[in-house]
């Protein structure tokens, strides 16, 4: 089973409600897409429902590219089957996706012909805006455009009544048309981080669902439907708790990010840097274990700050590349910060149920990395409940052209200005 597959299918599943929406009832599918309904689509009362999935097969069967190693056919077979599923993997897609909806979420039926479906007229609504309010009336809370991400587009405005979105929705559509096909990355994990990128610009102000309280955005719900199914597709995790939630934190990056002295110059310049190093380490671990797993980028729940989250599968061979990937990143940040910075990992492992009550289920794995954070870099400092005494002690310094002007810690380098001064960095 193709684990990119099952990422791509996932991510793509409920792609059709986006395209659905930005073409008038009836246009935007092929003769082929049509024929599937029998086969796709569920049946109520003798009509067919669900027609989304429809225009997500159009969709994926369609792109203009995919890369080598990726069937294109099979990812539009596991995004479009995911409420008539046969196969187990369709079932992984079907299951994710309840997860993702918060369990067994009945959805509203999107006949075109009955008058009464608004899922071309709800806008998604700001979360700030219903916070606290259960009751929220979505003409007055704030709600969001249809336009792609932007600083001028991420705040929420106020609409005085429902209208028809269509052509809102197909002008949003065209741009992420647009966009998708340029998307050519020759490996799938590549070809995955770019579609999440485009997803994201383009699905973060569209509502997943207009039956309910319209206040999880589409992008939200694939992406995290995708990071579900992958840990269920995983043959080896436990099957009772098949997810492995993992936060890694940087300990100390206070002290890191703030160790300059005063008078240096250019401050806002270096800090800037450092805390694009932080950054740039934190994405660096993170990548290193999904690569080392094989896994798409769709497993990051969360990346800033120093700080992330994954969903992995809770299998005895992604604990074990865990533990080397921490002791691995204590030992460069043991030399490269001398000690100042330091990475917490925490994992814990969750059940179906956890998902579902997902806030306590992130309390716990918080609590946990609070207590690693208290003993970073303990994999460096131990070895088999042993201390390794070596480690204590940092290689010398070079201090041959002197001490860091910046930090007054650290070797610095003699560098020469662009006014001609030399000055040690």
């Amino acid at each position: 089973m193709n684990v990119h597959e099952i990422a791509l299918g996932a991510l793509l599943h409920d792609i059709g409600k986006f395209m659905q929406r930005a073409h008038p009832p009836g246009q935007g599918l092929g003769a082929q897409s049509r024929g599937m309904a029998d086969f796709i689509c569920p049946s109520v009362n003798g009509r067919h429902s669900h027609q989304h999935v429809l225009y997500t097969n159009e969709f994926v069967e369609t792109m203009p590219f995919t890369p080598p190693g990726l069937d294109k056919s099979a990812v539009a077979n596991l995004a479009s089957y995911h409420h008539r599923p046969d196969t187990e993997a369709q079932r992984f897609i079907t299951e994710a996706d309840r997860l993702s909806s918060g369990m067994e979420r009945e959805e509203m039926q999107e006949d075109e012909t009955d008058p009464r479906v608004r899922f071309r007229r709800v806008r998604l609504l700001s979360v700030a805006a219903v916070t606290g309010r259960p009751e929220a009336d979505p003409a007055g809370a704030g709600s969001f455009r249809l336009r792609p991400l932007s600083p001028d587009t991420a705040f929420p405005v106020s609409f005085s009544a429902e209208t028809d979105l269509t052509g809102e929705y197909r002008s949003l559509w065209d741009a992420f048309a647009a966009e998708w096909a340029q998307n050519r990355c020759p490996a799938p994990f590549g070809f995955t981080a770019r579609a999440l990128s485009a997803l994201e610009r383009h699905t973060w102000c569209i509502p997943s669902a207009t039956n309910a309280l319209p206040d999880i955005s589409l992008f939200d719900h694939l992406k995290t439907t995708a990071a579900i199914a992958v840990c269920l597709a995983d043959e080896a995790a436990d099957r009772d708790a098949p997810f492995l939630l993992t936060a890694g934190d940087l300990a100390g990056i206070q002290r890191y990010l703030f160790d300059i002295k005063p008078g240096t110059g250019g401050l806002a310049r270096r800090l800037r840097a450092r805390s694009f190093h932080v950054a740039a380490f934190s994405q660096a671990v993170w990548l290193g274990i999904l690569r080392r797993l094989d896994l798409p980028p769709t497993q990051v729940i969360l990346s800033a700050g120093g700080k992330f989250h994954l969903m992995l599968p809770n299998t005895p061979g992604v604990r074990t590349v865990l533990e080397e990937s921490e002791r691995a990143a204590s030992e460069w940040l043991m030399t490269e910060t001398s000690g100042e910075a330091a990475l917490a990992l925490a994992s814990i492992p969750c059940t179906r149920a956890d998902l579902s009550s997902f806030s306590a289920t992130l309390s716990r794995l918080h609590h946990a990395l609070r207590l690693e954070r208290d003993r970073a870099g303990r994999t460096r400092l131990l070895r088999k409940g042993v201390w390794r005494e070596e480690s204590f002690v940092l290689p010398a310094l070079d201090v041959r052209d002197g001490l860091c002007r910046c930090c007054g810690r650290r070797g610095g380098t003699l560098s020469t200005t662009p006014d001609g001064d030399e000055e040690l960095k």
